[in-house]
């Protein structure tokens, strides 16, 4: 079995969908690991996120094209918990979960924006055209 079939393997059978480069590295040496991370880029068969973090894809019932498995928010939360970082929504997922709606309106916030506490994090996560903004709400 080739390193890229172990990490295959290994993402089919895994309850995450956000996988760090750490994760494959009982499957033969950093480079081996490295190359087989490539290949499945390039195949489609994993989406990078961010620096050393990448996510599953799934087929487009519609499309039949290969895209992330799931939404920006879910890579994000997950990430960071993975990470060890504790995060939260920012202010208007909140107020939208909240039910009180944006100025009385219920519109859902189109923009991924994690509130990071008194953390500083410039970790850039992007999926397709999206990416995840970061505030900084000290006061709440």
């Amino acid at each position: 079995m080739t390193t890229i079939d172990r990490i295959r393997s290994f993402i089919q059978q895994s309850k995450h969908k956000v996988f760090l480069r750490s994760d494959f590295v009982a499957f033969g040496s950093s480079t081996q690991v490295g190359r087989a991370i490539s290949v499945l880029v390039d195949k489609r068969g994993l989406v990078r996120i961010s620096p050393g973090a990448y996510v599953r894809t799934r087929r487009n019932l519609f499309t039949g094209e290969l895209r992330a498995d799931g939404n920006l928010e879910e890579f994000a939360t997950e990430l960071f918990w993975r990470l060890g970082i504790t995060v939260r929504l920012g202010a208007l997922q909140r107020e939208y979960n909240k039910h009180r709606g944006l100025q009385g309106y219920m519109q859902r916030p189109t923009e991924v924006v994690i509130d990071t506490g008194n953390r500083r994090i410039t970790r850039k996560i992007t999926v397709s055209d999206q990416t995840v903004k970061y505030e900084n709400n000290l006061s709440e």
